[in-house]
């Protein structure tokens, strides 16, 4: 898995993946009001999740996620993502929190 441009890819993925498989449950997390590039940035960190194989639970978070956006709506042949959105932290707490798009602290 290594690469020219990056030699040292395949060691970083298996410490990313160690750390994320040792986490039990990931939450990713985006904050109130997200905009496309936070809920595209969770799904596409997601679809990495399931690259690196791990079965555990991924629960994503958005509070007040836009529910009307072109984004959204040309993605839905792939699966509605709104079902999988959740606006409540989930009641077991996860072993590891990543958030997206938290540039701007307020």
């Amino acid at each position: 898995m290594e690469t020219r441009s990056y030699p040292g890819f395949g060691a970083a993925i298996g410490i990313i993946s160690h750390s994320l498989k040792a986490s039990g449950a990931v939450l990713l997390a985006s904050p109130e009001d997200p905009d496309a590039d936070s809920c595209a940035s969770m799904f596409a960190f997601r679809e990495f999740l399931n690259w690196l194989g791990l079965k555990e639970p991924c629960y994503l978070f958005a509070p007040n996620a836009p529910r009307r956006n072109t984004l959204f709506e040309r993605i839905k042949p792939l699966g509605d993502p709104y079902t999988e959105i959740k606006a409540e932290l989930p009641a077991n707490p996860p072993g590891l929190v990543i958030a997206f798009d938290y540039g701007q602290f307020w």
